[in-house]
């Protein structure tokens, strides 16, 4: 009998591939359409590839981008507070196709994964900005990281991603500057805040 709690949303997602077929991704990429990722995205990326964002298997596709706005709730009804999106300017953007794949790199040039394109839909920042945030003032940081995205969203893409050797992987990351736990817990006071607006959180939690 598993002590475990349920995953979010009833399913814990992998999306992390074998060291063994490493190689064969690589080669696929390296044939593929290029997205260079933000430091927020490759953050994102690895959440949604090791389950750490289950239920969501990629980034989010239209339906479920305005649903989270407008409702706090995946388009299935699922509670998800906000839109974890993959922006891509308009240069990007011409070098993807519906129902094709694109690799996914580093600032740094490492590949991070190879995903499915399955929607390519308008970053309709109107709506995610006041909607999350409830604020459109861009002193607030999260709506200057929203305005400086790009114009387009691909969607729907379910990430494959290197999974790293135990032991040898990364360095610790540094603790987070002050700043940046003030930002994270503004963030979160907002998340909160929408959710007893909405009626998906009760108070005082």
């Amino acid at each position: 009998m598993s002590h475990l709690i349920a995953p979010h949303g009833g399913t814990l997602v992998d999306r992390m591939v074998p060291a063994s077929e490493r190689d064969t991704l690589a080669a696929e990429a390296a044939a593929l359409p290029r997205i260079t990722l933000s430091a927020k995205q490759a953050c994102d990326l690895e959440m949604i590839a090791i389950g750490a964002f289950s239920p969501l298997t990629g980034f989010v596709k239209q339906a479920d981008f305005e649903s989270i706005c407008r409702d706090m709730r995946l388009a299935d009804g699922t509670i998800w507070p906000i839109p974890i999106t993959l922006a891509v300017d308009d240069a990007t953007r011409d070098t993807l196709s519906v129902g094709g794949r694109a690799a996914l790199h580093h600032e740094d040039g490492t590949l991070l994964a190879v995903v499915d394109v399955e929607e390519l839909y308008p970053h309709d920042r109107t709506l995610e900005i006041p909607s999350v945030f409830r604020t459109e003032d861009e002193a607030h940081p999260g709506v200057k990281q929203v305005m400086d995205e790009g114009d387009w969203l691909p969607g729907g893409p379910r990430p494959r991603a290197p999974r790293r050797p135990r032991g040898g992987g990364r360095a610790p990351a540094p603790p987070l500057p002050w700043a940046v736990l003030k930002a994270l817990a503004k963030r979160y006071n907002c998340i909160r805040t929408s959710a007893w607006d909405k009626d998906v959180l009760a108070p005082g939690y």
